[in-house]
């Protein structure tokens, strides 16, 4: 039985679909060639939780459907990263709407703002999309290039002054846990094999994000 001491990722998973459509959409938009290793597969909510984040994490509703609105982006010689927030609805089939989300998700959602004591509240709330990095670049370097971009006001498609953003695109994907015995793909909740693109690269990978 998985108890919330024993959480080690919590993110919003992308299927093979999924992922294609956003690597095409950053060959086609962005128009910057891929580095070494290829991601796309996930969004991170978060990794490796404490104290009232982690409790808040154990209640996300794991198999849920959710939309991720991307807002902006990043590049530079290591790494590429798409930043955006999560859409506040479930998705039920192949509607684009569905149920509001519940009470669990945005008691998340504000554990995740105070855990990470965002000083700006335009950037509150987001998440990320690892697109690709060189090798000997882990995928944790998106937190790094990220917070570069912010200081150097270089986040592509960033907030205007009056804290919006137009959607540069939308991605479907599922919520799931992974535990700290990582290194069976069995060990993602609720999400199946065939979603996960490379599940050795998580234990490959033990710093992830």
């Amino acid at each position: 039985m998985t108890t919330p001491k024993d959480i080690r990722t919590a993110a919003v998973y992308f299927d093979d679909s999924e992922r294609e459509k956003i690597m095409d959409m950053w060959r086609e938009r962005m128009d910057i060639p891929f580095k070494d290793n290829i991601y796309c597969d996930h969004a991170t909510l978060a990794y490796k939780p404490t104290g009232s984040l982690l409790s808040s994490v154990s209640l996300l509703p794991v198999g849920k459907k959710v939309n991720f609105l991307v807002k902006g982006w990043a590049a530079d010689r290591r790494g590429q990263v798409m930043v955006g927030r999560l859409d506040i609805y479930y998705l039920s089939g192949d509607d684009n709407w569905g149920e509001p989300a519940d009470d669990a998700f945005y008691d998340f959602l504000d554990e995740y703002d105070r855990a990470g004591d965002e000083p700006d509240p335009h950037f509150s709330r987001l998440f990320h999309i690892t697109v690709s990095t060189t090798n000997g670049t882990p995928p944790k370097y998106s937190n790094e290039l990220i917070a570069d971009s912010k200081k150097r006001d270089t986040l592509w498609g960033r907030y205007r002054e009056d804290g919006t953003s137009d959607v540069i695109a939308k991605f479907t994907g599922e919520i799931g846990i992974t535990t700290k015995s990582i290194t069976n793909v069995t060990t993602v909740t609720n999400v199946t094999t065939k979603q996960i693109t490379n599940p050795a690269l998580y234990a490959k990978q033990p710093e992830q994000e």
